[in-house]
């Protein structure tokens, strides 16, 4: 793979501010509805912090996210429930368990293995919604309207060689 192919998808997001935005609120509803003592927020909020993504939007969903963990408890418990008793699930985590650090994330926890799934099915509607809802101030009628000189006659000033 060339190094060009690597950092395309990186160089995609540089220039584009929705998709800062979209993606800013998408990891910040994740890292705000994980529950802090494990590792997984932490993890989400480094990898937020290296890629170019707005902050501002990102500090914002993170409140969100922590306001809305607390309605989501009962919700999460049971998810991670439904989660965990599947033999496929358990398995992974068997074999998981030997990693150094694996420990740390805390995923034998219920609420948090149904905080992380709601977090992962949450990443993309959320991103496309936040992508959708995003208004630059380019995409305004009434700035596009003030910039227009329809209405506004162009003044010949003359210059010094004119006057």
């Amino acid at each position: 793979m060339s190094p060009t192919a690597r950092t395309h998808g990186l160089r995609s997001i540089r220039g584009n501010v929705r998709a800062q935005f979209g993606l800013g609120v998408s990891l910040g509803l994740m890292i705000g509805i994980l529950p802090k003592d494990s590792l997984l927020p932490w993890a989400v909020g480094l990898f937020a912090l290296i890629i170019p993504i707005n902050l501002g939007a990102t500090l914002v969903a993170i409140v969100v996210g922590c306001l809305l963990s607390l309605v989501m408890t009962p919700m999460a418990h049971s998810i991670g429930g439904i989660v965990l008793s599947n033999h496929t699930v358990l398995s992974w985590m068997t074999q998981l368990s030997d990693v150094p650090g694996f420990a740390w994330t805390r995923l034998e926890n219920t609420v948090v293995m149904g905080m992380t799934t709601i977090g992962i099915l949450a990443l993309i509607p959320a991103y496309l919604t936040a992508h959708t809802a995003y208004r630059d101030s380019r995409d305004s009628k009434i700035d596009r309207y003030a910039d227009s000189t329809e209405d506004y006659p162009i003044v010949h000033t003359p210059t010094l060689q004119e006057s």
